[in-house]
């Protein structure tokens, strides 16, 4: 299994800014972020019930140093942001995931569940494009 070395700790496993003898907020302390397991994200965001969809809820709490969970909350949000669900910007969502060095591959996995579990990967454009004044019609 890949791994990348974290951008946050820069490999180091310790905090960076503040009290630099504790984990990295990022990576949890172990330095690298291993490569995403598309079946683990999707264990933690998609439904249990009989339909198969995309949570309605799934909280932040537990993505401080926890990859896994700060990647399928970047995912869940991302999805939800990009099929149309959700309007308002995945602010929260870049944070927790900031330093992860496989970011674009989350994004385009997003996309993916986006257009597999929404219908579509294209709703935030449209509508942030409208208002921005970009798509005109």
């Amino acid at each position: 299994m890949d791994t990348r070395v974290c951008n946050s700790c820069n490999g180091s496993g310790k905090n960076q800014y503040i009290n630099k003898d504790s984990s990295c907020n990022s990576c949890g302390g172990s330095g690298s972020y291993p490569e995403i397991n598309r079946e683990d994200v999707l264990n933690l965001i998609i439904s249990t019930g009989g339909d198969k969809s995309l949570k309605k809820s799934y909280s932040s709490n537990g993505c401080y140093g926890n990859p896994l969970k700060a990647r399928a909350y970047f995912v869940w949000r991302l999805a939800r942001f990009h099929g149309g669900l959700d309007t308002s910007m995945p602010s929260t969502a870049y944070l927790w995931s900031g330093k992860d060095p496989y970011k674009k591959e989350l994004e385009e996995f997003a996309d993916d569940v986006a257009k597999t579990y929404l219908g579509t990967s294209s709703a935030a454009v449209i509508k942030w494009g409208h208002v921005m004044g970009m798509i005109r019609g």
